[in-house]
C-alpha cells in the first residue's frame, strides 16, 4: 500500500513564531520542512513599497510556489512541515 503524505501547515500574522514552529516540529518529526518560496520572497519590497500595485501578484506568487513545491512533496510521498498553508 502506498505511502499517502501527511501535511502540517501552520499559520499565524506576521513575526509570530511560524517558522520556528514549522522548523521544529519537521526537526522533531523527521520531516520535510517547506520555507516561504524564495522567488515569491522578492515581491516584498515591492509591495512594501506599493501595496496596492502588488498585493495581488505577491498573493499569486505565494500561492504558485507553495503549490509546486507542495504538489512535488506529496507526488515523491514526503511528509511535510508548511510554513504558511496554501
Amino acid at each position: 500500500m502506498p505511502h499517502e503524505s501527511c501535511i502540517v501547515a501552520v499559520g499565524g500574522i506576521m513575526a509570530s513564531g511560524k517558522t520556528t514552529l514549522a522548523r521544529g516540529l519537521a526537526s522533531l518529526f523527521g520531516w520535510k520542512y517547506l520555507p516561504e518560496a524564495a522567488p515569491a520572497l522578492r515581491y516584498l519590497p515591492d509591495l512594501f513599497e506599493e501595496p496596492r500595485r502588488w498585493a495581488f501578484e505577491t498573493q499569486l506568487a505565494f500561492f504558485c510556489h507553495k503549490a509546486i513545491e507542495l504538489d512535488a512533496a506529496t507526488l515523491a510521498a514526503d511528509d511535510v512541515v508548511l510554513d504558511r498553508s496554501l
